[in-house]
């Protein structure tokens, strides 16, 4: 594969990571994985793509996946012991116990390749909101190529679409064939959608909801291992954040909050 060609693409988002480049190809199959990181967690042992030689995935992630240890403890139940640092490498072995259906599993925001070599199959996802950019390109020989930025496969692309926010996409390569097949899976279904979702009558039980909601959301977003910052316009929804961004950081003592 043209290593030299994509690489020059891939630099065209270098300024979205530029603590690292990465890439993976695979000749033989014509797959090819590149990444450019930004490391807020695992910072030393989270350079992507994640390589799992004992199992045969390649992963790249784009995002954070908040619920990670919990996913380690109580669903993996800690059968796995993970060979970097970086939250989004349970996504290999989630996808290794239950195939697909981890997607299902991940609270956080992300866009995610991930090639299983032995079935020759890759898994493309995007979050339930789509906080996380993620772009699907045709070429004029039927190859998908998949980017954060259109600015990568606008060269090589015939035809650049939105990859659906909650939606996954399964491709199963022929190389021998040199074709590929591929669907489209949608996994999140809203709450908002459910007949069975309770309505809050009270004003009471309303703002007692949105609070808990709102302090969890932020809560779980302060999960790094560099220092942050919260960016305030002087409106009432960043004001909110940065107060109980002020509180948690407080109550918890962490070094950022000293």
């Amino acid at each position: 594969m043209r290593r030299k060609h994509f690489l020059e693409l891939s630099k065209r988002i270098r300024h979205r990571g530029p603590d690292w480049n990465g890439i993976y190809i695979n000749s033989e199959n014509n797959v090819l994985i590149s990444h450019e990181r930004l490391a807020i967690v695992g910072v030393d042992q989270g350079s992507q793509p994640i390589v799992n030689t004992k199992y045969n995935y390649v992963l790249s992630v784009n995002g954070e996946i908040y619920n990670y240890r919990e996913l380690y403890e109580h669903v993996l139940h800690n059968k796995y012991v993970p060979e970097t640092h970086s939250d989004c490498e349970v996504i290999i072995y989630l996808y290794h116990e239950f195939g697909d259906k981890c997607v299902k599993m991940l609270d956080g925001i992300f866009s995610f390749i991930l090639y299983d070599i032995n079935q020759n199959r890759v898994l493309v996802s995007r979050d339930p909101i789509g906080i996380t950019p993620c772009y699907l390109g045709k070429t004029s020989k039927g190859e998908l190529m998949f980017s954060s930025e259109m600015k990568v496969l606008d060269t090589d692309c015939e035809s650049i679409e939105t990859f659906p926010p909650g939606h996954s996409l399964i491709i199963d390569v022929d190389p021998n064939k040199n074709t590929l097949s591929y669907i489209y899976q949608k996994y999140y279904e809203p709450l908002w959608d459910s007949p069975e979702i309770k309505i809050y009558e009270t004003e009471k039980e309303i703002t007692t909801k949105i609070n808990k909601a709102l302090t969890r959301s932020v809560e779980k977003r302060l999960m790094c291992d560099v220092p942050f910052g919260v960016l305030l316009s002087g409106g009432l929804d960043s004001s909110l954040v940065a107060s109980i961004t002020s509180r948690l950081i407080r109550n918890k003592k962490t070094m950022w909050g000293s």
